[in-house]
């Protein structure tokens, strides 16, 4: 009589994280805008065109079964192939990332041909808004829960 073993399949989570976060940059601001506004004086004054994108929105689910929704910006740059991502980062007192939860918002900026140079420039940039009270670069691997923020 043949036996037949049943082959469970693993996804390797790490991995799965580490591929997301590759050719990425995160930027996390402060402003006292709301969401909406920070957009639309970035889309303005950037030349950009953030938009929310209702099929990104990232829900937390609390130990008290209460749910939250984190709202996520998304603006393709066709001329680059880089896409540029806010997530708000804190809703009614959750914090989608607690390790940097004095950050409102976090720009995370993935694609193959933006440069730790461009990011430094949209550094300098952003530091020069009126409404930016802080732009400060992050590492992905330096971001504990940095898995919160895989679309």
């Amino acid at each position: 009589m043949k036996t037949t073993s049943i082959k469970t399949l693993r996804i390797d989570e790490r991995e799965l994280v580490n591929q997301f976060f590759e050719s990425t940059h995160i930027i996390g601001l402060i402003s006292d805008l709301p969401d909406y506004q920070l957009c639309w004086h970035l889309n303005r004054e950037l030349d950009m065109d953030f938009r929310v994108n209702d099929e990104l929105e990232i829900q937390w689910q609390t130990s008290h079964r209460r749910i939250y929704y984190f709202t996520v910006f998304e603006y393709v740059d066709m001329r680059s192939s880089n896409v540029h991502y806010l997530y708000n980062n804190h809703k009614q007192g959750i914090v989608l990332l607690p390790e940097i939860k004095h950050i409102n918002y976090i720009w995370l900026i993935k694609g193959p041909y933006f440069t730790a140079n461009e990011c430094n420039e949209w550094l300098q940039l952003l530091h020069r808004l009126p409404y930016i009270r802080m732009a400060i670069k992050f590492l992905p691997e330096d971001l504990k829960n940095r898995q919160n923020l895989i679309l």
